[in-house]
């Protein structure tokens, strides 16, 4: 008899976007916490809009961010199961956050019920492991088999972040003060390589240059797809970007504004461009 799956996400995936996605009544979230400088805590769930996040990200020099409390994530899994035969988690990429080592420590306790999935993702590469997980198990594997599967394809997420303001970087430690003025004295644009966590790349004279090379480089890597976030808050930034896609042949997928959680340590004027997984789905 096929057991009945619960799927549990952090908010790192991007609540809102993910419920206008993907609809699943077996899909569950638990938020990781923003912390301003006065050392007011914010859950990072559906209450926090975006209007109060960018004013938090304005008014604040500096956001921590940090694991989801414990005792939530416990009362959640002790909630599913009694409901759910299992339950499969998807949390933020382990080379940003100790979310994962967390909750691999804690299903360690609940008999081999509650399963965790090094995802190396955030935002929507979360979504589409989420969706994926839920074809799988409407195949027939169990938990633990698709674990293993999922975790496997995982290891090989990619994509390109662009930074325009480098503030956020440097109050995170990403860069010294030193380097952002001589960038911006230069008009150098960093290019940031994901891969399961934040490394930097290369760099361009120009926004736009930086651009034109990152879109190179994923014709290089035969990238036919590519699936977006950003927080860009001028629009005729983000529709060159659109437009220099589509000149060069790489079809555009859903495109969804970065989780408060990233934005936090990168700022608002940020492209990411993500290597599409939908051929895993």
């Amino acid at each position: 008899m096929k057991k009945k799956l619960a799927i549990v996400l952090d908010s790192s995936c991007g609540i809102q976007s993910f419920k206008g996605h993907i609809k699943n009544d077996n899909v569950y979230f638990v938020p990781l916490i923003i912390t301003t400088q006065d050392g007011k805590n914010y859950n990072d769930d559906e209450s926090l809009t975006l209007e109060k996040f960018e004013d938090m990200l304005i008014n604040n020099e500096r956001l921590l961010t940090s694991q989801s409390n414990p005792g939530v994530v416990l009362k959640l899994w002790e909630t599913l199961l009694e409901e759910y035969d299992e339950i499969i988690n998807l949390p933020i990429s382990s080379g940003l956050s100790g979310q994962y080592q967390t909750m691999k420590m804690l299903s360690k306790d609940f008999d081999g019920r509650v399963h965790v999935v090094n995802t190396n993702g955030i935002s929507l590469l979360q979504q589409y492991i989420a969706k994926w997980t839920q074809q799988l198990s409407d195949e027939g594997l169990n938990a633990e088999e698709i674990v293993k599967k999922v975790d496997k394809e995982c290891e090989s997420i990619n994509g390109f972040i662009i930074v325009q303001d480098l503030k956020r970087l440097v109050a995170g430690g990403r860069i010294t003060p030193a380097v952002a003025m001589l960038a911006k004295l230069l008009k150098i644009c960093p290019i940031l390589k994901w891969n399961g966590k934040i490394d930097k790349f290369g760099k361009a004279r120009t926004w736009k240059k930086a651009v034109n090379e990152t879109i190179d480089q994923l014709k290089k890597d035969n990238v036919k797809k590519v699936e977006i976030g950003w927080s860009l808050s001028n629009t005729s930034d983000s529709d060159y970007i659109l437009k220099q896609l589509k000149d060069a042949g790489i079809e555009i997928g859903t495109v969804v504004y970065i989780p408060y959680v990233l934005s936090a340590h990168i700022g608002l004027e940020v492209f990411a461009f993500m290597c599409d997984m939908k051929e895993k789905i």
